[in-house]
């Protein structure tokens, strides 16, 4: 058994598989996976596998990748077993779960020729948006640090140095870049929006302060006159 064994599967029938997982880092996966894809989920089908079990195929639209090779036009086919079609049902708990339209981090291995989604959802990040910044999740340890978190710059830079290479980039358009362009500049100018209509009250009521500490003083003033006149 391997020291970093990461998916152990203590139940198997026709049915499916009962899966438990034990926290593997992201570094490790990253030693242990033969390919990493990080791009967006175009398409899901099942299909039949070789010993008669449903499993998924899923085309992504590769942004970035290590140690696989794209198709045309920068798609790549990735399986897990598991599936439906019709009214035959094969199910694996603990499988990856991905939706049409979410930009995903995927470590692979390859068996038959064919790139499998490594370690089942141990081996899937979802990548989400904070701030400024993306941040890989996963869908099994979604909370632990350094296994279902890490930023995605910090990974690429991890990624890059585990594997002695650099990650191949999919060609952008002129299209593409200008848009990307127009959201970062969007995104840039809601901030310096919201960052001044937070700086507009503070100056308000530092002048409400002012004028009610002139006013008070004033009182003070008329109050002593008209003692003394008394």
């Amino acid at each position: 058994m391997r020291k970093h064994l990461a998916v152990l599967l203590i139940f198997a029938s026709q049915a499916g598989f009962a899966t438990t997982f034990k926290p593997v880092s992201v570094k490790i996966q990253i030693k242990e996976s033969q390919g990493i894809i990080e791009g967006v989920v175009e398409r899901i089908e099942f299909l039949d596998g070789e010993d008669g079990r449903i499993e998924t195929k899923v085309v992504i639209f590769t942004n970035k990748w290590i140690g696989v090779t794209p198709q045309e036009e920068s798609y790549t086919e990735v399986f897990y077993p598991g599936g439906r079609i019709g009214d035959k049902e094969y199910k694996v708990q603990g499988a990856p779960k991905l939706n049409v339209g979410e930009n995903v981090v995927l470590f692979t291995r390859t068996h038959n020729k064919k790139n499998y989604i490594q370690n089942l959802g141990l081996g899937k990040f979802s990548i989400k948006k904070y701030g400024n910044k993306k941040i890989m999740v996963n869908q099994i340890f979604p909370s632990y640090p350094n296994v279902g978190q890490m930023g995605l710059k910090q990974f690429y830079g991890l990624a890059e140095w585990v594997k002695k290479e650099k990650f191949k980039e999919r060609f952008k358009d002129k299209f593409e870049v200008e848009q990307e362009r127009k959201a970062v500049m969007s995104k840039r100018k809601n901030l310096a929006t919201r960052s001044i209509a937070s700086v507009i009250p503070e100056e308000s009521n530092k002048k409400s302060v002012v004028w009610l500490i002139l006013v008070l003083g004033l009182l003070g003033i008329v109050s002593q006159f008209l003692r003394k006149k008394e």
